[in-house]
C-alpha cells in the first residue's frame, strides 16, 4: 500500500484533515471534467489535467476562497488547442484536503506542497504558469527560486508582497479575514464579481466548505501575507524579487480596473520584470478581482494568442 495513502488516512482518522464529502459537489454546473489526485507529505491533493498529455503544458493555479472551478470557462479552448491544461486546488481548498489547525498552514509550506506537486510529483518542464490571486504568491516565489522550469508567466490579479507599498481595502480585509468562517462565502464572492453571478455558479464556489471546521484555509490565508517588514516571509520574498526581476521569458499581466486589493500592482511587473517588456499587458475595464468570471472569453482567447506567439517563435529557433 502507498505509504504516503496510509498517512493520510492517519491524518484523516486523527481529524487533523478533513475531505469535502464527493456529494457536496454532486450538482456543481458546469465543470465536466475528470478529477485526477496525488499525494504530498500524505495530503490529497485534487487537479484537472485536461488537453493534449503531450503537449505544452499550462498550469492554472488559483486565489481565495476559490478553486479550479474559477477556470472551468478558460480551460476548454487552450485545452482544444493542443496545450495540457493542469489546475490543482490548493491545500484547504477545493477537492483537496484540509487541514483543520490553522497553524499548520503557512505561506512557505504552500510553496513547498505546489513545488512537490508539479515538479517531483509531475515532473513538469517548460511551465507556463497562470497564476491569480495568492496563486500568484505561491507561483512566482516557484518562478523566482526555478526559472529555469519556466516559459512563461501570467499574472492576474496578484502580488508579490514585500511590504512595498500600503492598500487600506487589504488591511481592512487582512483584519477582518478571521472573523468571517461563518459567512457563506458565495456572499464574499459576488462583491468582487461585477457581473452578477447565478446561484448555482456561487453554490458551487460554497460548495468544498459544507461547514464551518472546512473553512480554515480561506480564513486563515490573509494572515499569512506578510504586511510587516520584519516578518520572515516578506524578507523571503524581497530577496527573491531581485530573482523575479530577472526572468527574462515572456511575463504577461491582466488585471482589473475595478479591483481594489491589486490597484497598480501590475505597473511594477511591468516596469521591474524583464520579460514582461512589449508583452500585450491586458487591462479589463468592466471587470472585478475574479476577472475569469467577469469576461473568460475576453481571457481565454487573449491567452490563446499569447501563447500560439510564444511557441511559434520557439518553432522558429
Amino acid at each position: 500500500m502507498n505509504k504516503q495513502k496510509v498517512d493520510s488516512d492517519f491524518l484523516l482518522k486523527n481529524r487533523k484533515v478533513l475531505r469535502t464529502p464527493e456529494q457536496c459537489f454532486d450538482d456543481i454546473i458546469d465543470y465536466p471534467f475528470e478529477s485526477n489526485y496525488i499525494y504530498v507529505n500524505g495530503l490529497r491533493i485534487h487537479y484537472l489535467d485536461e488537453g493534449n498529455h503531450n503537449g505544452i503544458p499550462l498550469v492554472l493555479l488559483h486565489g481565495i476562497p476559490t478553486w479550479s472551478y474559477l477556470y472551468r470557462k478558460v480551460i476548454p479552448l487552450l485545452a482544444t488547442n493542443g496545450y495540457r491544461v493542469i489546475a490543482p486546488d490548493l491545500i484547504g481548498f477545493g477537492k483537496s484536503d484540509k487541514l483543520t489547525n490553522k497553524k499548520d498552514y503557512s505561506y512557505t509550506k504552500n510553496v513547498e506542497w505546489m513545488r512537490l506537486f508539479l515538479f517531483d510529483k509531475l515532473k513538469l518542464k517548460n511551465i507556463n504558469l497562470i497564476a491569480h490571486d495568492w496563486g500568484g504568491l505561491i507561483g512566482m516565489r516557484l518562478v523566482a527560486k526555478s526559472p529555469h522550469l519556466f516559459r512563461s508567466v501570467v499574472a492576474i490579479n496578484t502580488a508579490f508582497p514585500r511590504i512595498e507599498g500600503f492598500n487600506p481595502v487589504f488591511f481592512l480585509w487582512w483584519l477582518v479575514s478571521g472573523l468571517v468562517t461563518s459567512i457563506p462565502y458565495r456572499s464574499l464572492m459576488s462583491l468582487a464579481i461585477i457581473r452578477k453571478p447565478s446561484k448555482q455558479i456561487l453554490n458551487a464556489y460554497d460548495a468544498p466548505f459544507p461547514e464551518k471546521r472546512f473553512r480554515v484555509a480561506p480564513a486563515v490565508f490573509p494572515k499569512l501575507i506578510p504586511i510587516f517588514p520584519w516578518q520572515h516571509e516578506a524578507k523571503i520574498n524581497k530577496e527573491l524579487w531581485k530573482e523575479l526581476c530577472d526572468f527574462s521569458n515572456p511575463f504577461l499581466t491582466i488585471f482589473a480596473e475595478k479591483d481594489p486589493f491589486t490597484k497598480k500592482v501590475e505597473e511594477e511587473f511591468i516596469e521591474k520584470i524583464k520579460g514582461a517588456k512589449n508583452q500585450p499587458h491586458l487591462k479589463i475595464k468592466n471587470a472585478g478581482h475574479f476577472v475569469q468570471e467577469d469576461d473568460p472569453g475576453l481571457i481565454s482567447g487573449h491567452l490563446l494568442n499569447f501563447y500560439q506567439q510564444i511557441h511559434k517563435s520557439d518553432k522558429n529557433i
